[in-house]
């Protein structure tokens, strides 16, 4: 039996992925991804791995499974042979998959195939059973070499073609030699990498492209390499950026061999400090260039130089064992803070200088001078590769001030403060000096009526020293109207609001004097007193308009009368007389005052009237029974425009009272007395809620 050793090495491999694999290499499970979108599956994929050579089982290969028909790298599950060679793999779904086959002395296989997964043969696995996947390997081929000086710290095999051969190496480095088994036929290229962090590969190459490829058959030895320590030599500097203030980078050597420029990557490559920008690498003495490297605050690669990419780079040529100091490696980029510096009263400070700090430090990251604007724009910055920053303003008439708006360095950190804020633009109001400031003495006053639509104004108070000029600002509960004169007309969508006139002084070289007046509430233009209706709700009758009181002056009125909220036609007077056509609904009245001179318009409204009732009229008369000592009373209740007023009416003579509803248009009722001579009768009709009540009396002779 052919037991597999398994001894694993650190390796750099580019152009393929690679699969790390327990370090013992002893038989367990790898864990794997599955879709729960698939069938599930009971089936077991099992088999046996033996040796091509002899038949005997091999002990330690990785079987790994996958369903992706697509990519060279497994996505499934695996487990490693034991000592009998033997595996089993329960694959939970029912699909087609494909198995690989890795160890550290055997190449690299695909089920059914070769090197590749496109190579592979897929395996239908249905929802129950068993499926024999048994193999036979080819083993590694092996290379062996020389090399001169100290012994190297690890060995790299590059792997020229990507998907094949991925996995650990089996090596070994003694005195002078080494060996390295190959787990793959494609070409490849060795190389040693010492405790400098230098490394060559065969052919005494710098970069492992450049070296020449060599390929092993299965089972077969290559032998004779040679392989030189690598001369080495220093190179120190200072990584900064636009603004020459240092920040953190990653300094990485690009080889100039063959005639490529060509990054070395993780051989030589180093971080510099933080808060120094410092660095030191070590690197080979041979022709190569820098290049600065900060992933994160949107930097740019700085190369040596100051160049935009690798071909323009300064080239070094360094003697072996020699330090050289470098110019400082500049990173283009970065974060950008923009800002406005603006005066108490709003307006832009030029000449302020800011100066932006590493946070908590008087270490400067870049600084700027405001524009006549008050705009000023610092780049370079970062919070990753260079602490985040506090900004501080100066100004010789200024109080010194930090962002955002203070008088003390707080601790809060500008890009971060922006960035949580969602601000584009750093705000900043400055004061000055003490003896570089306006006082005003009091307040503005506002002086009219606060309607809206007429015109206020103001006057200025005195400021010490004499401003070289003032202006107003009209506020609208606290936001600005756009009026800046000493008198405005107020905008009719200003009701309700509080306004308030803010003065401003100004004189050049100091502070503003802002002062502001009390609140006054703008109104709009309306009646003060209401207009109502006077006279009687009968038909025939004539309603009277009262006249509104304004809180500003009407020069001309206009009238228009309502039935039920619809516009009467031709009613327009400040009377109206009412018509049957009134009676059962209910009026109103609007009257609208205007002002030739201040164009203001406003209308008030009467409240409702109460309902319109016809006047009544009752007609009654008598007739003589002769038969009995009686009469008979006919009553009529005449209503304009109503044939039916309803309500009731009350008849009442001495001794007697009759109560009759009105349902018809002739009531007739029977008048006994019980002797002879004359009766007043008196008729009461008690009104409805269309007619209005009435009475009369009458003489009738009973006989």
């Amino acid at each position: 039996m052919i037991r597999l050793l398994g001894i694993l090495v650190a390796s750099t491999v580019l152009s393929v992925p690679v699969l790390v694999l327990p370090a013992n290499g002893a038989a367990g499970s790898v864990e794997h991804v599955v879709s729960a979108d698939l069938p599930g599956s009971t089936a077991v994929v099992s088999g046996t791995v033996t040796s091509s050579v002899d038949g005997s089982p091999l002990e330690g290969v990785l079987v790994v499974f996958t369903g992706d028909i697509t990519s060279d790298t497994p996505s499934g599950g695996g487990k490693y042979t034991d000592a009998d060679g033997r595996f089993q793999i329960p694959v939970g779904f029912a699909r087609g998959y494909r198995l690989r086959f890795t160890s550290t002395q055997t190449i690299t296989h695909w089920y059914g195939g070769g090197e590749t997964a496109a190579s592979a043969s897929i395996i239908d696995v249905g929802t129950s059973g068993i499926v024999d996947a048994s193999v036979a390997l080819d083993p590694a081929g092996v290379i062996r070499g020389t090399y001169s000086g100290s012994k190297p710290s690890s060995l790299l095999l590059m792997r020229a073609t990507p998907g094949i051969g991925s996995g650990s190496l089996l090596r070994t480095i003694a005195d002078g030699e080494f060996a390295v088994w190959i787990t793959t036929e494609a070409p490849v290229t060795v190389g040693l990498r010492w405790a400098t962090g230098v490394a060559r590969f065969n052919g005494n190459k710098y970069h492992w492209r450049n070296s020449p490829a060599l390929q092993v058959a299965s089972g077969e030895e290559l032998s004779g390499l040679a392989i030189d320590m690598p001369a080495t030599a220093t190179v120190t500097g200072r990584t900064t950026n636009v603004n020459d203030a240092v920040i953190a980078a990653k300094v990485r050597a690009t080889i100039i061999e063959d005639g490529q420029r060509l990054d070395l990557g993780s051989s030589t490559v180093t971080d510099s400090d933080l808060k120094t920008g410092e660095f030191s690498l070590v690197v080979p003495a041979t022709t190569l260039t820098l290049q600065a490297v900060a992933p994160n605050d949107k930097y740019g690669v700085g190369w040596l130089g100051g160049a935009p990419d690798a071909a323009g780079a300064t080239a070094l040529h360094p003697a072996e064992g020699q330090t050289l100091a470098l110019p400082d490696l500049q990173l283009p980029g970065g974060r950008t803070i923009n800002g406005v510096v603006s005066d108490t009263a709003g307006d832009p400070m030029a000449g302020v200088a800011v100066t932006a700090f590493a946070h908590g430090t008087d270490d400067v990251k870049g600084s700027a001078v405001s524009a006549s604007d008050g705009t000023w724009s610092i780049s370079g910055l970062g919070s990753s590769s260079m602490p985040d920053v506090n900004l501080r303003y100066d100004h010789p008439l200024l109080v010194r001030s930090w962002y955002p708006s203070k008088t003390y360095r707080s601790s809060l950190q500008t890009l971060d403060h922006l960035d949580r804020n969602h601000l584009s633009v750093a705000d900043q109001t400055v004061s000055h000096l003490p003896q570089f400031r306006l006082a005003a003495a009091g307040a503005p006053v506002i002086e009219g009526t606060a309607i809206a639509g007429l015109e206020v104004s103001t006057s200025a108070v005195p400021v010490s020293p004499t401003p070289g000029t003032t202006r107003f600002l009209w506020l609208c509960d606290g936001v600005s109207l756009g009026l800046t004169g000493a008198s405005v007309r107020l905008p009719a969508t200003t009701a309700g609001c509080r306004l308030t006139v803010r003065q401003v002084s100004m004189l050049t070289g100091h502070q503003p004097a802002i002062s502001e007046s009390a609140p006054v509430t703008i109104v709009a233009p309306r009646a003060t007193v209401r207009v109502a209706i006077t006279g009687s709700r009968v038909s025939g009758a004539v309603l009277r308009a009262t006249t509104p009181v304004w809180n500003f002056a009407a020069d001309g009125r206009s009238h228009q009368w309502y039935r039920n909220g619809k516009p009467i036609a031709g009613a327009t007077g400040g009377s109206y007389r009412l018509v049957t056509a009134d009676v059962g609904d209910r009026l109103t009245v609007k009257v609208t005052a205007r002002s030739t001179i201040t164009g203001l318009m406003a209308s008030t409204t009467s409240p409702m009237t109460g309902v319109v009732k016809a006047r009544t009229v009752i007609r009654a008369r008598w007739v003589r029974n002769r038969e009995h000592l009686s009469a008979q009373l006919q009553v009529r209740v005449l209503t304009s425009g109503q044939s039916r007023p309803g309500g009731s009416i009350t008849i009442r003579y001495p001794g007697r009272v009759y109560r009759s509803n009105v349902t018809r248009d002739l009531i007739r009722r029977d008048l006994y007395f019980g002797r002879r001579g004359w009766v007043t009768v008196r008729i009461d009709y008690l009104g409805s809620s269309r007619a209005t009540p009435a009475s009369t009396t009458l003489r009738v002779y009973m006989h």
